[in-house]
């Protein structure tokens, strides 16, 4: 017997879904950053160095399909809940997943390479990025074929404006699923400055490095100040304007998140490959994906769903 959960509990266990995947991004992510500045990077054989770098990559678009709900839940949903609204994130929770599990198999493939050589070090990296693979969806989409529940017919779509604690709820959770994000972040530009191949790196990569950490610092404050809100303003009572000024702070820390990642991006690829070009192409290419999915997707969903409605 199967019991089949209301909306409410749907959404709230897909969000904290992927609060548990993006904690295990966060640190890939941060590792992934700090080892370009690592002296070890250096003396890396250069498939292993061009791994790495192509693993950042990974975790980034990991990453940003994790936080993505969050800005579609509040740009085009408004804060209600909706069947739609949990096909998104149990969509991109999935698909994040992929990523994820190569990026993990890089990560043993470099460990195999300095350990066992060239060779042990590909079958490193194919084995564990196989068991992860077949653990989050080998696994899963076998025991869905063998199910009906897995081929259960589609209903009308269920859509639900919730009471004000539910949506506060909501968002405070929204606003958990990014923070690690920019802790990830933070650390790693913190840590950086004491690496002394900081030094090395010319004085227009160090300014974009400080750029950098005042955007995820910007994000960071924003990203706290909803507690300190409804601590103090609000005194912990549930209002509207608790809602309100928690997507506001939501939004505007995604705005400085996407600007602080890219700009490490470029900071990373001066240092691994000794070209701002290819910095510059990195970091413009990070910041149109994250905003793009982030921002352009989502309003371009809110604009075609008023359209609809007038």
């Amino acid at each position: 017997m199967i019991a089949v959960a209301n909306l409410e509990n749907r959404i709230e266990n897909a969000l904290n879904e992927a609060r548990t995947l993006i904690l295990g991004a966060q640190v890939l992510l941060g590792l992934q950053f700090q080892a370009v500045l690592e002296e070890g990077f250096r003396t890396l054989p250069d498939g292993s160095r061009y791994l790495i770098l192509g693993n950042l990559g990974l975790m980034v678009i990991a990453t940003a399909l994790l936080i993505s709900p969050a800005a579609y839940h509040r740009i085009v949903e408004s804060g209600e809940l909706s069947d739609r609204f949990h096909r998104f994130t149990s969509r991109l929770t999935a698909a994040a997943l992929l990523p994820f599990a190569i990026g993990l198999g890089v990560v043993f493939a470099v460990v195999g390479r300095e350990v066992f050589g060239g060779s042990g070090g590909w079958l490193t990296g194919g084995l564990a990025a196989g068991f992860a693979l077949f653990f989050w969806y080998g696994l899963e989409l076998w025991r869905r074929s063998l199910t009906a529940e897995g081929k259960m017919a589609k209903k009308g779509e269920e859509r639900k404006k919730p009471g004000i604690e539910e949506r506060i709820k909501n968002v405070l959770t929204e606003t958990r699923v990014v923070l690690p994000g920019a802790q990830a972040l933070l650390g790693f530009q913190f840590v950086a400055v004491l690496k002394e191949a900081f030094e090395k790196l010319p004085e227009s990569a160090k300014r974009v490095h400080l750029a950098g950490l005042t955007a995820v610092g910007i994000a960071t404050v924003f990203l706290m100040a909803p507690a300190a809100w409804h601590r103090i303003v609000e005194e912990g009572r549930d209002t509207e304007r608790v809602e309100t000024v928690a997507t506001r702070f939501l939004l505007a820390a995604l705005v400085f998140l996407g600007i602080g990642l890219s700009l490490d991006l470029y900071v990373v690829c001066v240092s691994a490959l000794r070209s701002p070009a290819l910095g510059v192409l990195a970091s413009a290419s990070a910041l149109v994906f994250v905003f793009g999915l982030w921002f352009g997707y989502t309003l371009f969903r809110r604009a075609r769903d008023r359209g609809r409605r007038n």
